[in-house]
């Protein structure tokens, strides 16, 4: 039924929002500890996590770098629950949200980071050449973007995790699952230099550049 049709739901019926974030934080807290130790955010002051429902991303990052400070930018029913984590895990004073439809606001600006947990592959190739523009634009020189997502191999024909759920995208959503080289073709494009690729969990890698 199509990417945009589902996360129209998400704006129009805050509960089925609510429902779906708590079901991706169980999905997500897993890769997002298991990211912390091998992708390399050193530097980084000010995260803006772009649709970082629960905001797990941010607590497990809380973990190592205790200067860190995190916004969870996401629909407004989210930001409620994204504000409850960061209570419960006792991150109030660091992790904060702002209400944000990532399409179609003004970016904020202030931040040295902008992440994405598997939003890239929820989306076509204008969609995501778009996020990348948007958050070169935002940030400052030797602002960083990190994309974390499962990636097909450059052949596209595995491994078969990344296939299945490539396949999964492109039924549910407008995307599929990207190579690493077409990721660093989309940053590239938006105009970050300094692309990294590291593996970090289960089948999932960070994919970084630079604002140079």
């Amino acid at each position: 039924y199509g990417g945009e049709d589902m996360w129209e739901r998400h704006e129009v019926d805050p509960e089925q929002a609510k429902l779906f974030t708590r079901a991706m934080h169980s999905h997500s807290f897993p890769a997002a500890m298991g990211m912390v130790n091998p992708a390399d955010f050193s530097g980084v002051t000010r995260l803006l996590d772009v649709a970082g429902g629960s905001g797990c991303f941010c607590i497990a990052l809380a973990t190592r770098y205790p200067e860190m400070r995190f916004t969870v930018a996401e629909l407004e029913s989210v930001c409620t629950l994204a504000e409850e984590y960061a209570r419960q895990y006792g991150l109030e004073d660091r992790v904060d949200s702002l209400p944000f439809d990532m399409f179609h606001d003004e970016w904020p600006r202030g931040y040295d980071g902008v992440f994405f947990s598997n939003i890239f592959h929820d989306w076509g190739w204008k969609r995501c050449d778009h996020l990348a523009a948007k958050s070169f634009e935002a940030l400052e020189r030797g602002g960083r973007i990190f994309l974390h997502e499962i990636l097909l191999s450059d052949s596209k024909d595995g491994p078969l995790t990344a296939s299945a759920f490539s396949i999964s995208m492109s039924y549910f959503t407008e995307g599929k699952q990207y190579t690493a080289a077409e990721l660093r073709g989309i940053l590239s494009k938006a105009g970050f230099s300094e692309i990294t690729v590291t593996p970090t969990y289960g089948y999932y890698s960070v994919v970084s550049g630079t604002k140079a």
